[in-house]
């Protein structure tokens, strides 16, 4: 037979270790998320389910141009870099490029000079350092 004593000892362990556990768990929760992620990585993935992967991480809703290949494979492997990043990453890789129909909403095409012209009225998904970037007029 247990005794009172060995199951107050043994609740007032359990406490303790329950409240450390609470406060560390409300630690990790209060720390402010961060833009940045540990590892992206697509090994021999379909261009498009890379693509739409990083795109629904950034709450986009993607479109494909019909000249974008389902059998076109793309391999990252980045850390430390947001998905925004990945998704121009593998834009460029490709020689894609992206235009902002609507809020929320892109369509992703071969970026070449009809293409730029195609869908010249919408705003490009570009960053600074891209090498076609080009001003609307």
């Amino acid at each position: 037979m247990i005794s009172r004593n060995v199951i107050r000892q043994s609740l007032k362990t359990l406490a303790s270790a329950l409240f450390l556990l609470l406060c560390c768990s409300i630690r990790a929760f209060a720390q402010s998320p961060s833009e940045e992620q540990e590892l992206i990585s697509f090994k021999d993935t379909p261009l498009k389910a890379a693509i739409y992967s990083l795109g629904t991480q950034l709450g986009l809703n993607i479109l494909f141009d019909e000249a974008v290949k389902d059998s076109e494979m793309v391999s990252i492997e980045l850390r430390d870099t947001s998905f925004k990043k990945a998704l121009d990453i593998c834009l460029l890789a490709k020689k894609m490029q992206a235009a902002i129909i609507v809020e929320k909403t892109v369509i992703i095409f071969p970026d070449n000079e009809d293409n730029r012209k195609k869908y010249g009225q919408y705003e490009f998904w570009l960053l600074p350092w891209r090498p076609y970037y080009c001003p609307r007029p």
